[in-house]
């Protein structure tokens, strides 16, 4: 039976990633491509024919050397951990499908590609794509769909593509690949519209491209890592210029072998675009793993700056349009009675059938007291032509009513509410039903002016990363995207997300790719090089934005009164356009709003000088970023920009600093969360901060000594000395995001007025070390497992258990229950002695560990672990390969060592976590050629580097066995690296220590 040794996880968050039972990633010490590498996969796969227990899932050569496979035979399993070449054993990992937000808000994709210069770019540069292919790893594409080619294979839009799972698969099965991608979720679809639909109703941003479509996505439910890597591989085979990922989850560690596997796509010369995430609710460091590189540019949203809203107009006030938001387009159409159902004096819900005539009519009804769908239901038997619901609270409302087919809209509260009250007063008196009014509906919907369009979106993820380096990268209009759908399911769709963000920025890169091309007269992959060139040039000429108003949730249809038709392009102002405000934070918008056009022709400065170009897009800054750290780390000496002048002229440059919001989030802080144990054994959870997303939102400047105006002359450059104090005005004690840009603007004399390109910082206020990395006072704890419990472990678990005396037998096991409250890159699990005091004892030995261990989230925020009784023991690296000494670690002794995944109770896996890490290195990129030996660089940061990978100094894998340990008493002893934290040094631990507890096993 292929048991674990350390038992349990119960509702373990999304941060603490999922494991796919069985399946294992086998990496070996030949690096990729060459004959030692295939000759390790080719012994490797030798070995597993000899084994029954064992298949290979995937193989990998491209991107790293190593073979996935399923196992169910523990001891065969040992096997093959054994050989001597394999360098790295890792548990697969379930990667969930990236959560996209439904919107009955439409709004179209040209408004957003305005918003990007993707319209100027296609309009005044001519370019299109065209011969630029690009990979969509996702759920599938509906190349069926005319706007995506209607077709698959040579020749068509869709050219190549690979389904590597089946429609049923969801994460946890057996996947049935084939060589047919189709799409039968959805989501793949509406990504390859925004890159490349080219109809009349969507255009792509790179209408011209050849499309990948790599299918590792089911019709629902999840996905595995190696999956994914296969995927990975077979673009790099394809020949891909641009991969786009909507895929991911919030870890802020990227440790995954997806994650190394997409930083090895630059040595295929492919640029990457990245979904940041949607889960805003998750607080700050929230960034997607998958997207926490600098060989990748992970993507926030922005809102979009038009919607198509539709509106009828009543005999009541003939001259006054009421919006509403509907998720079809044209929507209600023609002219219609309208009527509405009464609840003695207030607006019926329309969950019971309608007892009055609504045949032909729209019927209007209040959302609650059911299912959208079954009043749908309810106005479709009584054969009405439409439902609008209004809603019954404030903010805006997605709706469904699948499967019921009828044309519906939503109306706000106010409208809605103040439109019902119009109804009723024409038939006084009466308590069942409104007079019918005959309304005029649009003719489909029309393009208005959103006063929030071009700022950040809620629902996008807060960086930084959990080393403190600047994520997102950059933003693109994500939310209320009008893109293709599966032919069968309605051809064209809104739906919102960095999902939605992902593709655009995608889009822009071919556009960059294929520019880029034409002006070297080169077709060959790009080099990493090249790529930090475009992606740099890409940063510095985004427009960084203001926050809209105060954070909260912008209800299209309650701010009816200030939309207005038109053609503009810009409503909500960035800091290029003007206005007045916050501006975002660097942890929710990155360098801003990309500007493709400014980009290209940035880039275009590199190589030549454009006839189109202007001092603004001739000049470069490098770094594109300063990452400061934190205040214990943060270096007093001044950072160095250098100014690259690519003109013909002279240019003299003016420095402006524009400080951004401050962010802090009071749940990171220790003593900030409580958790109540509820009597059915649950737990609730009470934050203090914000009710929303629990961050808190600042103004606060920070101190920026810069020379205020600089001359550099044609094609030179010049440095410029940069000191940033944090903000005195931010409290002590507490840890702060600040956060902002340096504004670099051409001003010389006689010029016109210039674009300003823009390096941003980020950092905090605050030292992280001092964050607890598990949840006080109530956190951790011996627990015992309740029928009812989120501490439920295998089953009912032994109920009313009130010593901690346990006979292993069962599930009478002693278990710990604990929340990681901010992340750690090493926790682990000791067994000690009981001792007199926390400080007094000898440690026995070695439970579990786990590395690169993400934050919990509220709603599934604690985790249990259940003892056997064992121990890890170590064979001796300096002795025969598999001799075992019974050793242990020496007390005191912090090791990283191979062995027991903690957290998700998986058997021994040698160097199962070990792997190199870029955490704590400056990811400063180089821009120029004349720059490659010595870059002018952001400070590195000070904080500990990891130490050597492996065991003990050694990079071998070293055998682990697990032996029982006597009866006797016994306590715990969990340790967690703090931020920033030396892996030797014990006080750079967060630690608890259980109470005694003692093992006695019967008979």
């Amino acid at each position: 039976m292929f048991q674990s040794l350390v038992q349990a996880v119960m509702n373990i968050p999304p941060n603490h990633v999922s494991v796919c039972p069985g399946g294992y990633l086998f990496e070996f010490r030949s690096p990729p491509g060459g004959i030692e590498a295939a000759n390790d996969r080719a012994r490797f796969e030798t070995a597993i024919r000899r084994m029954s227990s064992v298949h290979v899932r995937h193989s990998f050569s491209l991107l790293l050397n190593g073979i996935s496979v399923q196992v169910s035979d523990e001891h065969e399993l040992d096997q093959l951990k054994g050989m001597d070449f394999v360098k790295l054993v890792t548990p697969l990992t379930i990667v969930p499908a990236s959560e996209q937000l439904a919107s009955t808000v439409n709004a179209l994709v040209s408004s957003a590609q305005n918003m990007t210069g993707v319209t100027r770019v296609k309009e005044e540069l001519g370019l299109t794509g065209k011969g630029v292919r690009v990979g969509i790893i996702d759920t599938g594409i509906d190349y069926t769909h005319p706007a995506l080619g209607g077709c698959f294979g040579p020749g068509c839009k869709v050219e190549v593509g690979w389904d590597f799972v089946g429609d049923a698969y969801n994460g946890q099965n057996a996947p049935v690949p084939s060589s047919n991608p189709m799409d039968c979720a959805g989501h793949g679809t509406h990504v390859a519209g925004i890159i490349a639909a080219d109809d009349s109703i969507v255009q792509g941003a790179a209408p011209q491209v050849i499309l990948g479509a790599y299918r590792v996505l089911g019709c629902s439910g999840s996905s595995n890592d190696d999956v994914i890597l296969a995927a990975l591989e077979r673009a790099v085979q394809d020949k891909m210029d641009v991969i786009n990922l909507s895929i991911g989850e919030p870890n802020g560690w990227p440790t995954n072998p997806v994650a190394r596997a997409i930083s090895a796509l630059r040595n295929y010369g492919v640029m990457v675009a990245v979904s940041q995430g949607n889960e805003n609710t998750q607080g700050l460091f929230s960034v997607n793993y998958i997207a926490d590189s600098n060989s990748v540019l992970s993507v926030a949203s922005f809102i979009n700056t038009k919607v198509l809203l539709s509106f009828f107009t009543t005999p009541l006030e003939p001259d006054r349009r009421i919006l509403y938001s509907t998720p079809s387009i044209p929507g209600i159409r023609l002219n219609k009675p309208l009527v509405a159902p009464i609840n003695g004096t207030e607006l019926g819900s329309g969950c019971v059938p309608f007892t009055f005539d609504i045949k032909g009519k729209v019927v209007v009804v209040l959302r609650g007291g059911c299912l959208f769908a079954a009043k749908a239901q309810n106005a479709v038997n009584g054969g009405a032509a439409g439902i609008i619901f209004v809603n019954n609270e404030p903010g805006s409302l997605s709706a469904t009513i699948d499967p019921v087919k009828i044309d519906f809209g939503i109306l706000s509260q106010t409208e809605g509410l103040a439109f019902f009250e119009k109804l009723k007063a024409q038939e006084p008196g009466s308590t069942t039903v409104t007079k019918e009014l005959v309304a005029t509906f649009s003719d489909g919907p029309a393009p208005f002016l959103n006063p929030a369009g071009g700022s950040s979106s809620l629902f996008s993820s807060y960086g930084l990363d959990n080393e403190l380096h600047i994520k997102p990268d950059l933003g693109a209009p994500g939310e209320n995207i009008y893109s293709t759908w599966p032919v069968r399911n309605g051809s064209y769709t809104t739906l919102s997300g960095t999902s939605m963000a992902s593709p655009h920025v995608a889009g822009a890169l071919a556009l960059a790719v294929q520019h880029w091309k034409a002006i070297t007269g080169s077709a060959a992959p790009l080099t990493w090089l090249q790529i930090q060139k475009i992606y740099n040039t890409i940063k510095i000429t985004s427009a960084p934005t203001y926050v809209y108003e105060s954070h909260e949730q912008f209800d299209v249809l309650k701010e009816a009164t200030k939309l207005s038709p038109g053609n503009e392009t810009v409503s909500w102002p960035s800091v290029n356009t003007g206005g007045d405000g916050e501006v975002a934070s660097i942890a929710k918008q990155g360098a801003g709003l990309i500007d493709i056009y400014r980009g290209i022709l940035t880039m275009e400065s590199l190589v030549k000088t454009s006839s189109v170009s202007s001092p603004s897009t001739q000049t470069v800054v490098l770094p594109s970023s300063i990452e400061l750290n934190d205040t214990q780390f943060a270096t007093q000496d001044p950072y160095s920009l250098t100014i690259y002048n690519n003109g013909p002229e002279a240019v003299m440059y003016q420095l402006v600093h524009i400080p951004a919001e401050a962010l802090h989030e009071p749940s990171i802080e220790p003593k900030e969360i409580r958790l109540q144990e509820l009597a059915d054994g649950t737990y609730n959870v009470s934050k203090s901060g914000k009710d929303k997303d629990d961050v808190i939102f600042r103004a606060a400047r920070a101190e920026v000594e810069i020379t205020p105006r600089i001359m550099v002359p044609a094609k030179g450059k010049r440095r410029v000395n940069v000191k940033i104090t944090e903000p005195a005005v931010l409290p002590r004690g507490q840890h702060w995001i600040y956060s902002g840009y340096i504004s670099i603007t051409p001003v010389s004399r006689g010029a016109t007025k210039q674009q300003a390109i823009y390096v941003s910082y980020a950092g905090v206020k605050g030292q992280m070390r001092d964050l607890s990395i598990f949840l006080r006072p109530t956190e951790p704890e011996i627990a015992v497992a309740k029928e009812k419990s989120v501490c439920q472990v295998l089953g009912t678990g032994v109920a009313n258990k009130t010593d901690y005396v346990y006979s292993l037998v069962g599930l009478d096991m002693p278990m710990v229950s604990f929340c990681i409250q901010n992340p750690t890159r090493f926790l682990l699990m000791d067994i000690i002695s009981p001792g007199t005091d926390e400080t007094n004892y000898e440690v026995v030995g070695r439970v579990g560990s786990n590395e690169f261990v993400g934050r919990a989230v509220a709603d599934a925020i604690v985790t249990t672990v259940q003892w056997n009784g064992t121990i890890e023991s170590y064979s001796d690296t300096s002795a025969p390969r598999g001799t075992p000494t019974g050793g242990r670690p020496p007390p005191e002794v912090i090791r990283r060592q191979p062995g027991m995944d903690l957290i998700n109770g998986m058997r021994a896996v040698p160097d199962g976590h070990h792997v190199p890490y870029e955490g704590g290195q400056s990811r400063t990129t180089i821009l120029t050629e004349r720059d490659v030996e010595a870059p002018p660089t952001s400070k590195p940061s000070k904080g500990p580097k990891p130490p050597t990978v492996g065991f003990a100094g050694s990079n071998d894998v070293t055998d682990v066995t697990h032996v029982p340990v006597p009866d006797g008493d016994y306590r715990f002893r969990l340790m967690a690296l703090r931020y920033m934290g030396d892996y030797e040094k014990k006080e750079d631990y967060d630690t608890w220590i259980s109470p005694t507890f003692t093992i006695a096993r019967k008979g």
